[in-house]
């Protein structure tokens, strides 16, 4: 397994895969949820999340696993994406948030967590992207899938912990972008 645990470190996928799976774990007393977040090439943004698992057959080609960790229990906590087609991408933003934290406007629990994502392609190649921005936050941009240059696919650990006031997309979005441009690509 290779792991990614600088921020700003990266590794290189294959663009012919059949499949990447990308997991969320963590063992921490939060109901943390998993999410995707697309641009694609030709400008439009869209995201996976509970609201909308996404489809692995058509267009977004993610499909997220549903919620775990509801209620908060201690544990093992684990939920997954699948995703089976990357050409149409040009970024996607896997993320986790503290969804309660985001709709009630409050700073989220992300400062002393173990949450790490694990990236497996059809040739079961693994990649660990731990989380390494422990400050207090609600939402956490986790890794980049950065598809913007046509030869190769790279994984980025952008670990970047930001406080949300509420579920506003523009505000998302733009959170996405700004730590994108700024050194990481």
């Amino acid at each position: 397994m290779f792991v990614l645990t600088q921020k700003q470190s990266s590794a290189t996928i294959p663009k012919n895969f059949k499949q990447l799976m990308v997991s969320l774990t963590w063992s921490a007393q939060i109901d943390f949820d998993l999410f995707a977040v697309y641009q694609t090439y030709a400008g439009a943004f869209g995201i996976v999340y509970y609201n909308d698992l996404g489809n692995l057959n058509a267009f977004p080609f993610i499909k997220l696993s549903g919620d775990d960790g509801i209620d908060q229990q201690k544990g093992e906590h684990e939920e997954s994406l699948l995703i089976s087609k990357l050409s149409d991408m040009k970024y996607v933003w896997i993320c986790a948030w503290d969804y309660q934290n985001v709709i009630a406007s409050k700073a989220g629990r992300f400062e002393n967590t173990d949450l790490k994502a694990t990236v497996v392609d059809n040739m079961n190649n693994q990649i660990s992207i731990p989380l390494v921005d422990h400050t207090q936050g609600n939402t956490a941009l986790i890794f980049i899938i950065d598809c913007s240059n046509l030869l190769t696919t790279t994984l980025i650990n952008a670990s970047k912990v930001t406080t949300l006031q509420g579920l506003n997309p523009n505000t998302l979005v733009k959170f996405l972008q700004e730590n994108t441009t700024t050194g990481l690509i």
